[in-house]
Parts: C-alpha cells; structure tokens; sequence
C-alpha cells in the first residue's frame, strides 16, 4: 500500500496546502445530498415524460429541480472561498485543455471521424458501449413493467467509469499491473465512486427484478463487444475483441504485439477475460471506495468505508501516489 508526502503538481502546491483535486472532492462530499436530490427530481421529470404528465406536475417538479440546482450553484460561489473556488477552476481548466488540446490534434488533421487514431481516446469503451446498450434496453423494458429503474440508471460516463475498473482488473490478471500502479488506477474510480455513479448493486437489483440471469447479462453485453467498431485494428480471433489494456501505472498503454496493427495501443483481449470481469462485477465485487487508514491508501467495499470521513487527506494521498509513478521523462 502506498503511504507518503503528496508531491507538487501543475495545479497547486507542495506540503501543507490543499488543492485543486482535493478542493474538488470536499466539494463534492459537502454538496453530496443537495445533489443526490436534484438527480433524484432530475429523474422523476425525465419518468413523468415518458409517462406523458400534464405540463403543469411537470412545471412543478421541474421548478424544485432548479431551486436544488441554485442551491448547488449558491454553495460553489458563495460558500467556497475565493480560494477555493480558483483552485476547482483551475484544477478541473486544465485537465480538460490537456484533454481537448489531444483529441483536437487527431480530430483536425488526421482523423475527423475517429476512425483510426482518435480511437486511442475510446479507453474501456469497449466494455462501457456494451454495459450501457445492454441496460438501455433494461430500462425500456422496466417502464413497460412499471418499474423505478432510476437508482439503476448510469450514464455514458458511468458505464464508462465501470468499465475503466474493469480493463485496470483484466490488466492484472494478465500480470501487467500490480501493486502501486493498480491502487493509482483503481484508487482514482473508488475515490470518486464516494459519491455513486459506478457501483453495480442498483444494477444487479434490476436485473433480479427483470429476471435476467448473471450468464443473460454478460452474453448481453458482450453481444454489443462483439460488433465493437475497433474490431480489425489489430489481429484478433473469433473468440476475442480489441481493447486498451493499461500497464504499469495509469495511462500507460499495452502496446499491441501485432507489428501490421494499424493502432500499437489496441491489443487483442479474450472473450474469457471480459466474461470473467463482467461476471465478478454482477456478483458486485468492485463496488469499493478508497479510504486512507493511517497513512496508507486502501481499497474496501462500500460497506466498511464511512461516507463521513473527511476525503481530502485521502485525495492528497492519492494525487500524491499518482505522481510518484511518473517520471521527468514521462
């Protein structure tokens, strides 16, 4: 387990400061509630349309929804220091330029409809597409059985962020990450899984509610995993797909063994090996957060971490962890 001083970075300072990263998640926990309660009123508009309501019940909740929404807007400009506040910005400013300036190179001169290159940017989206296809068609199915699938439902994203829990789970059995690199990698989902979005439980309990088995879910999933649009990038057998599998640390990519693979960053991946990962995750074995004991990081199941415990000091410890991995030369 990892244990030490966070190092600096580009969006903040050394020892004793708090920042961007952990401003971010203090923010989060405090407004954890107000928006849990704007989702929940987000949700129960987006059910009262496919239900056909009155505009007037609709104008109503909608109306509670946007006095939960200010609420939000009020705490991050009122309540949060000028200091703070600049540290948020500026933290979550620069990760997205980072992110926007890379895919805006490939996008303008190479590969404007993501076809070749940009698909370096689809990490765990092979898992993610299939996951979040499969409980769409949960959710219509749901509705036309009266049910609340609301606590189910996950985004884009979401299915996404479950996925990247996945690939970092495939990464180690097949021995490419271990140890320090493995806790960063997971350690950054679990963190943020603090607040929901990427445990499978509310999953697993519409799935019971439709019947539908472990072995209907993942042959569902992987149904989509098979018509997978990076399928031919690299060579691969009727009984695998082509995916991004991570080593060492995060954001270092396997690099494909193919030397004709048109991608070095997409490798082959059995269909075993997503099974058995989709299958664990079923039976809800990633529903974990991160929490610090002492000065060490660790990754528990929901249930044995307290939702109250202060997380900044755990987000130090965790951005910390994440530097000590890189190199100048990186």
């Amino acid at each position: 387990m990892y244990s030490g001083q966070p190092a600096a970075t580009t969006t903040g300072h050394r020892d004793g400061k708090t920042l961007g990263f952990e401003r971010l998640i203090q923010f989060l926990q405090s407004t954890r509630e107000l928006k849990a309660k704007a989702l929940a009123l987000g949700e129960e508009l987006s059910a009262m349309r496919m239900e056909r309501a009155s505009y007037g019940q609709m104008a109503n909740v909608a109306k509670h929804r946007e006095k939960r929404l200010g609420e939000l807007r009020r705490f991050f400009h009122g309540d949060l220091s000028p200091e703070d506040r600049a540290e948020v910005i500026k933290f979550l400013t620069v990760i997205n330029t980072e992110i926007i300036a890379a895919k805006a190179m490939f996008l303008a001169y190479s590969d404007p409809f993501e076809k070749y290159r940009a698909l370096l940017f689809e990490y765990a989206h092979t898992l993610g597409h299939g996951v979040e296809a499969f409980m769409n068609g949960l959710y219509r199915r749901a509705t036309a059985c009266g049910l609340d699938y609301s606590e189910a439902f996950r985004l884009h994203g979401q299915c996404v962020g479950m996925a990247v829990l996945w690939a970092g789970e495939m990464s180690k059995q097949q021995g490419l990450l271990d140890g320090d690199g493995f806790l960063a990698h997971q350690g950054l989902l679990y963190t943020f899984n603090r607040f929901g979005g990427y445990d499978f439980a509310p999953l697993r309990r519409l799935c019971d509610q439709l019947a539908v088995s472990k072995e209907e879910f993942c042959e569902g999933v992987l149904q989509v995993v098979r018509r997978d649009n990076k399928r031919g990038y690299c060579k691969c057998r009727e009984d695998s797909s082509v995916d991004q599998l991570v080593r060492q640390r995060p954001g270092c990519l396997l690099r494909s063994s193919d030397p004709d693979a048109e991608l070095r960053y997409l490798v082959e991946v059995t269909e075993d090996s997503q099974r058995e990962v989709l299958e664990r995750a079923f039976d809800c074995e990633f529903d974990k957060v991160a929490v610090l004991k002492g000065d060490q990081l660790h990754l528990v199941k929901r249930s044995e971490g307290s939702l109250e415990v202060d997380q900044t000091k755990t987000a130090s410890a965790l951005r910390g962890l994440i530097a000590s991995l890189y190199t100048e030369e990186d």
